[in-house]
């Protein structure tokens, strides 16, 4: 099959569970023989110049946090008129020939057979959703995907494909005092998804049942698929004795004698209450937060 995946989380500045998920995802996609396509939504301007595509699409200015305050407007003035105005997303393709070096974005880059982009797509398609109700389309006349797979919740659907979209959980449900979503758009816009959706996948059984119990999806149309992990070959192939020598050379840690919390710091992941309990018991080995 050929599988379009979403960039969304792609393109963040910095990196997110939900990143991982994608570029692993895009890696075991290949491995299985499949076709990959992935779907940005960079802020950079259509051009017919293969070349100035694909080096305004690695430009950083394209980033949010490059931009300025004059530049932020513009952007939004232009985000409102795209969800009035959009009905469909054409993407165009981005060529990677070796004309920029993207080397050291290795780590970032998904496993795709190509990259397309669409200007500031998932903003407007969010917006618009917000305003209207609607999602936004994307044309599948130059991609020719088979499947569609939305990494993340999205008020996006791919013309003439299956569409599956992965809930990793209802967190702004559950606990809605945790995150910053607008609340009744989100609830809105997953009903939608549970209602059209061809598949909905997630990460863990606790999803999976919320999502069932919650949303009302038919337990045949949600999948648990857990969250999928690659380890570089490098890592997978050194020694216990070269690790624990690395921990101890650049942590101060000895091997099996910490505590390891993984994960990003906002509140709900609940570091607070860990240090707190860590803090009141009689426990010496070190806490480490990663």
């Amino acid at each position: 099959m050929r599988v379009l995946l979403d960039g969304y989380n792609l393109g963040l500045e910095r990196g997110t569970g939900v990143a991982t998920y994608a570029l692993g995802l895009s890696r075991l996609l290949r491995d299985a023989g499949h076709g990959v396509e992935v779907l940005y939504g960079r802020a950079v301007q259509r051009s017919a110049d293969p070349l100035q595509r694909q080096v305004e699409f690695f430009d950083r200015e394209g980033d949010p946090p490059h931009r300025s305050r004059v530049a932020r407007w513009r952007r939004g003035l232009r985000g409102v008129w795209r969800a009035a105005a959009w009905r469909r997303a054409r993407p165009q393709w981005v060529p990677i020939d070796g004309a920029v070096v993207t080397d050291p974005l290795r780590g970032r880059l998904p496993e795709a057979d190509r990259l397309w982009n669409h200007p500031e797509v998932f903003d407007a398609a969010r917006l618009r959703h917000r305003l209207t109700g609607g999602f936004f389309t994307v044309s599948n006349a130059e991609i020719g995907a088979d499947v569609a797979h939305w990494t993340y919740p999205l008020p996006l659907r791919l013309e003439g494909a299956a569409n599956v979209y992965t809930v990793h959980d209802l967190v702004p449900l559950r606990m809605p005092y945790a995150t910053l979503d607008r609340k009744a758009t989100h609830l809105r816009m997953l009903r939608q998804i549970v209602r059209d959706a061809d598949l909905i996948v997630t990460v863990s059984e606790a999803s999976r049942r919320d999502l069932i119990e919650l949303l009302g999806v038919d337990e045949a149309r949600v999948v648990n698929t857990y969250q999928p992990t690659t380890l570089p070959e490098a890592l997978l192939d050194t020694s216990e004795d070269e690790l624990a020598a690395a921990l101890r050379g650049v942590f101060g840690l000895e091997r099996g004698e910490y505590l390891l919390a993984y994960g990003a710091v906002e509140p709900k992941k609940n570091f607070g209450r860990l240090i707190e309990a860590y803090l009141g018991s009689s426990v010496t080995m070190p806490l480490v937060i990663a």
